[in-house]
């Protein structure tokens, strides 16, 4: 949530800047105050995150997971860290605790203020939300793909002895449990990777090459502003992608007044170039990074897609880094180039690039 929130939370008397610390740590293009006092704000923030904490915990101690990793699971979910305390990650679990912690990952990537809005009695807010239905739709339509890809593949595509490797005794005994696998890994899958939380349920390398593909592509997404999930966030593709679109049309009809709208409001150009901006860094930092990575004997599309992870926070990637690897033998020079990529991708491009600039230490 933040240390920023945390400290004007339990210090409200600091003296500090406290709306303006606040508008420095909510991600995105703007924030929205649940109170007339920062203070109040703050807390109702870290009140929904430990109060989804503890709800979590106990669902997944209900559900036959032993209290201490359900304490660990629960932390490293609503934080979208994916820390795990087995080297396997969920892939042991059960159903049930699979689908327990995917839906809690959903909901870690939703703003934190439309879920205290629904708890409210206003959930009207959270159905209004534009970058909510970005957000939630995105999960549907992944989920949809994923599970489509897995129960073709896995059906009459992939050998016969893959099956024993990848699926549980009980898969085999049908299509309806083939559908039920499927489902549950697209779901799990697509969770963990656009909110940028990184835990596994399966090792999706030994899926098709295919849908590789697919889930690096949603490395690149996020979850909403105002959430613990990393990456570029919802509103900022969706305002990009109406840019664009204005952009395609103002081709067409050179003098049409096409003003960005988000949430039913107009955004002004200087949001607009903030996203803009936003994504020129995000790409640039990615492509930077990359290249070292190759310099330092990775792999191109293994660079490419470690660089990708790294700057979006979301730990696991594609070859012997994805789900069933780790970044051991990565070389020394490219694991302080990650670390400098993952900071800059969770402190945000422009708090970071900031600290660079020799106007503002001559301010």
């Amino acid at each position: 949530m933040g240390i920023i929130v945390l400290s004007v939370a339990i210090l409200p008397m600091s003296g500090l800047g406290g709306m303006q610390l606040y508008a420095a740590e909510v991600t995105g293009v703007s924030y929205e105050k649940l109170s007339p006092r920062i203070n109040d704000t703050a807390r109702l923030l870290w009140g929904t995150y430990v109060l989804l904490t503890i709800i979590e915990t106990f669902m997944l101690k209900f559900f036959g997971m032993d209290m201490f990793d359900a304490v660990c699971h629960s932390m490293s979910t609503v934080a979208t860290g994916g820390f795990s305390t087995k080297n396997t990650s969920l892939m042991d679990y059960s159903p049930a605790i699979q689908y327990t912690v995917a839906v809690f990952m959903m909901l870690s990537g939703i703003n934190f203020a439309q879920i205290i809005y629904f708890m409210r009695g206003k959930p009207e807010k959270l159905y209004r939300d534009e970058e909510t239905r970005w957000y939630v739709g995105a999960v549907l339509v992944c989920t949809v793909v994923l599970t489509l890809g897995l129960f073709v593949y896995y059906t009459w595509i992939a050998p016969a002895e893959y099956l024993p490797r990848l699926l549980d005794a009980n898969v085999v005994k049908g299509y309806a449990v083939h559908a039920e696998w499927a489902f549950r890994n697209a779901f799990f899958t697509t969770c963990s990777v656009i909110t940028s939380t990184g835990f596994a349920s399966a090792d999706y390398m030994l899926w098709s090459k295919l849908l590789w593909v697919f889930v690096f592509l949603m490395m690149f997404m996020g979850g909403a502003s105002g959430s613990t999930a990393g990456g570029i966030k919802w509103v900022r593709i969706a305002i990009f992608a109406k840019n664009a679109k204005a952009e395609l049309y103002r081709r067409i009809h050179p003098n049409a007044v096409l003003p960005i709208r988000f949430n039913g409001h107009p955004l002004s150009q200087s949001v607009i170039n903030n996203v803009m901006a936003f994504m020129f860094f995000y790409i640039a930092i990615i492509v930077i990074a990359m290249f070292i990575f190759i310099a330092c004997g990775i792999s191109p599309g293994e660079a490419f897609a470690t660089a990708v992870s790294g700057m979006g926070n979301v730990g696991v990637s594609i070859g012997q880094y994805g789900p069933s690897g780790n970044y051991a033998n990565f070389p020394i020079v490219a694991k302080w180039v990650m670390t400098v990529v993952m900071l800059i991708g969770r402190l945000e491009i422009f708090t970071v690039l900031l600290l660079f600039s020799p106007v503002l230490w001559k301010k």
